[in-house]
Formats: structure tokens, sequence, C-alpha cells
């Protein structure tokens, strides 16, 4: 198959099922990677092909694979070196889950070293990019909760916690608009609310990520001091 020529012609006329397109057998590795928005969510043994689509593919959405816990999702390939430490923070998305499932692993006897790395890079973070600035820890929270309505929840948590509204990240193609997805097709599905969208955390889910954040400010960053909440209490 000529897949430059296909590619053309979806640039010019969207075509339709280019989820399916890019899912099937015999597809070239570059043309997945141009297009990993459309692929399945990775699992604990990431996506078959090797680190490089499973790295791509994390930058659309993490921790909401229907067939296992986020642990156990994300535990898999920091195990197996398909994603380190770094990724979690700077790569990765959506930043509620990925904030969540780290300080969960406060309370792991058996966390990876990796997400010991993970947590250190977000308590300079949350130093550089929250510090003791109520207004920066208020917006933070209600982008967690997904009460900020131009906030786009498939970020990084590097970008939340820089507070750059809006941005995913260079490169980054929120999950359905990848070049193969008609137009049409984009939001979440028919009777699928923005907050129980897999692509969208919810807000118990956000909550945990606010107190991750938290968590990381109070213990590993010596001279941040009880931070807010978002509800007023400290």
């Amino acid at each position: 198959m000529d897949w430059a020529a296909l590619e053309a012609a979806h640039a010019q006329e969207p075509l339709p099922h280019g989820q399916d397109i890019v899912r099937l057998d015999g597809v070239p590795e570059d043309v997945r990677l141009r297009h990993a928005a459309l692929l399945p969510e990775p699992g604990p043994d990431g996506l078959p092909g090797g680190a490089g689509l499973t790295r791509e593919r994390a930058r659309h959405g993490l921790g909401s694979h229907l067939h296992c816990a986020p642990t156990t999702q994300l535990d898999g390939p920091l195990r197996a070196g398909l994603l380190d430490g770094a990724d979690l923070a700077r790569l990765a998305a959506p930043a509620a889950r990925l904030l969540a499932y780290l300080g969960a692993a406060a309370r792991r006897t058996d966390a990876l070293p990796e997400i010991a790395e993970a947590r250190a890079l977000l308590a300079g973070l949350v130093r550089t990019g929250l510090g003791t600035d109520p207004a920066a820890w208020h917006g933070v929270a209600r982008r967690l909760t997904d009460l900020d309505p131009e906030w786009n929840p498939i970020t990084t948590a590097e970008a939340l916690l820089a507070a750059q509204q809006g941005c995913v990240g260079p490169g980054v193609t929120p999950p359905g608009r990848g070049r193969w997805q008609a137009v049409r097709s984009w939001g979440p599905a028919r009777g699928v609310s923005r907050t129980s969208s897999p692509g969208y955390p919810n807000v118990r889910v956000g909550v945990m990520a606010y107190a991750a954040v938290r968590a990381a400010a109070l213990s590993l960053v010596p001279g941040v001091e009880r931070p807010l909440s978002p509800w007023g209490y400290q």
C-alpha cells in the first residue's frame, strides 16, 4: 500500500475509520508513530513494536486501561524500561492520573526506583512552578478537578505545574485528532461526559492528584509552608 499517497489524500479530506486503518497489520512503524493517538492505550507490556510506540502513545493518555488497574498498567512499562521516571513527569499524560499514581506510590513498599525519580522531579516542579503563590495553587486545583473549561486535561504534569494554560506540549495531539481521524468524530463518545470519558480524569482522580502535588510541597520541598487546599483550608 502507498501510505504516503493515503496520508496525502487524508490531508485533503479526512478519511473515516482512521483508527481502524492505523491498527491494521503491516502498517509501517513511522506511520503508527505519526498517528500514535489512534493506537490502543498501552497495557503493562506496552505496545507491540518497542519503546518508541509506547512512549509516543503515552503522550496521549495513560492510566485508564479497561483491563487493569492504573498501578499495574503504569508499573509494567517502567519495569520493562519502556518508560522512565522523567517520562511520567514530562512526557506522559494526563497529569491528573499520573500525579495520583505518584502520590499513591508514597504509601507503597514495592514502588519502583523510577517512581522515586519522578517524585523528585515533581518536587522541583512544584517549587519552581507553584511555590507559595495561592493563585497558582488555586489554578492547579481547578484544572485537576475539571473546573477550568479552558484547560486541556491531556497535559503533562510539567505543563500543568508550569501553568501553561491550554498547552498539551510540543507535538502532542489529543486523542481522536490524528490525521486519520475524521473531524466530525472528534469529542467524547455519545452519552459520555467530559469527566467520565477515559481521556478526561474524573474529579475524584483530580482530588487525589492535587493531594500528591500538595504532599510534594509539604514533604519534599523545603521552604514551602502548608499551601492552601482549593477549598480554603490547610
